[in-house]
């Protein structure tokens, strides 16, 4: 897997398994608004990835209305980032803290690309909580490491067997991760 930094991203970007990282990408605005929300709204315990093992995963989440959020300047830009038409499937923050558990998983079984975001004001390396991301559903070997950093976006092709890595005890904070599952416009050449 390789990071790539293209004008615009394509169907076969996803489908090659590249990983797109992009730092800052929220707004001021953004950033405030998400934190506060992260701090305030009520989390719901549910079900969130596709494990296709026989163990259910389930985390807290606060979830989005797909219609609402589509409307967002924050999704404007997302879908901007790509050169077909993307559409949104689920959108929903992640709350990990020391207790949560993350198991290998898939967001399903279209190749879709999966948007991260990092909604915390801080974090620290320390503090783990990093994404990784494996070479394939049955290796151990981590092709790629996602440490959160605030405001930055991770976009990679939904279908990549991943985890998160628990967050430290001594954290500060929670770690917040808006997560997008998406699908693209097959388009013309892409």
């Amino acid at each position: 897997m390789k990071i790539v930094s293209t004008k615009k991203i394509t169907n076969k970007n996803i489908k090659d398994g590249e990983l797109i990282v992009k730092k800052d990408f929220l707004t001021h605005k953004e950033s405030t608004d998400f934190w506060y929300l992260t701090n305030t709204c009520q989390w719901s315990y549910g079900r969130v990835s596709n494990t296709y093992s026989g163990q259910k995963q389930s985390r807290m989440t606060r979830p989005f209305d797909i219609d609402t959020f589509v409307k967002t300047d924050l999704w404007i830009r997302l879908d901007n980032l790509f050169e077909n038409e993307l559409s949104l499937s689920k959108s929903y923050i992640n709350y990990s803290d020391h207790a949560t558990v993350s198991l290998p998983h898939c967001d399903g079984d279209e190749a879709g690309p999966t948007i991260m975001i990092c909604l915390n004001q801080e974090w620290k390396k320390d503090w783990g909580g990093y994404t990784v991301l494996f070479e394939s559903m049955n290796s151990n070997n981590i092709s790629h490491a996602i440490v959160p950093e605030p405001g930055k976006v991770s976009i990679f092709n939904g279908g990549i067997w991943h985890s998160g890595v628990p967050v430290a005890h001594f954290a500060d904070y929670p770690r917040f991760m808006l997560t997008l599952h998406c699908f693209l416009d097959k388009g013309e050449s892409n």
